[in-house]
């Protein structure tokens, strides 16, 4: 069984040098207080071409301060489409894209800063 995109774009993300030099491994789908990291959000709809699962994804990147927040959104921003391959056992990333520049978000709870992009991800059976 495949794994969820939601799921995969953890897994992908913890691959990339530049999110896990800010992050260490702190990306989930979970809200994460403290350091810099990110929230990974499956969106609504996408689509299935056969054995194919296309999906949108929202990626919060958090931290202290608007700098560092700004350069883990930038380094999602340019390494992202370089994502492929194997996710796990199950899973294959067929292809990764950007929705949407990320785009200064505080949260207007917190006040906490915050940038917001949107990925996309094509994954298949392996």
């Amino acid at each position: 069984m495949m794994t969820t995109p939601d799921a995969a774009a953890i897994a992908l993300l913890r691959t990339l040098s530049a999110v896990t030099a800010l992050t260490s491994t702190r990306i989930s789908t979970d809200y994460l207080p403290g350091s810099a990291s990110i929230r990974v959000t499956l969106l609504p709809g996408g689509q299935a071409e056969q054995e194919l699962w296309r999906a949108s994804l929202q990626i919060e990147c958090w931290a202290t301060d608007q700098i560092v927040a700004g350069q883990l959104a930038t380094a999602v921003r340019t390494s992202w489409p370089s994502v492929r391959g194997v996710v796990d056992s199950s899973t294959w990333c067929a292809g990764a894209w950007i929705e949407s520049n990320p785009t200064w978000m505080p949260d207007p709870e917190s006040d906490r800063p915050r940038y917001i992009l949107t990925v996309g991800l094509w994954l298949g059976p392996r």
